[in-house]
């Protein structure tokens, strides 16, 4: 683009360090469709907003809103809210949790979503 202001489909193009999608080294997966050479004019927008509080020394649990934009052409933005746990069982082992609810466009983006895991520090 060699000092030119940048058109408005290339600033919507632009990834998480703002170089536009038709750069070298621009990852399609996050601006295009790798198997039918899709592309698009847009990234989607991610934007999590969280709020944790320390219950006790060994828990901790977190409130999230989540919202994204639409990924594909002609697709649906979602918002989501969840709530997250961490107990921690010693200095090294910890077990993880959350569950989440779609708000926007549920049926078709985000009903419901849920994770358990185990986490070695």
């Amino acid at each position: 683009m060699s000092g030119a202001a940048p058109r408005d489909a290339d600033a919507l193009a632009a990834q998480g360090d703002g170089a536009p999608c038709d750069r070298p080294g621009c990852r399609p997966a996050r601006c295009g469709n790798q198997k039918t050479g899709e592309r698009r004019p847009f990234a989607p927008n991610l934007s999590p907003t969280r709020v944790t509080n320390q219950i006790k020394t060994d828990l901790q649990v977190g409130l999230e809103i989540f919202h994204q934009t639409a990924d594909t052409i002609g697709g649906q933005d979602t918002t989501s809210v969840g709530i997250g746990v961490r107990y921690d069982l010693n200095d090294h082992l910890h077990l993880l949790g959350y569950v989440g609810r779609g708000i926007e466009n549920v049926d078709v983006t985000d009903r419901l979503n849920w994770y358990t895991s185990i986490l070695f520090t």
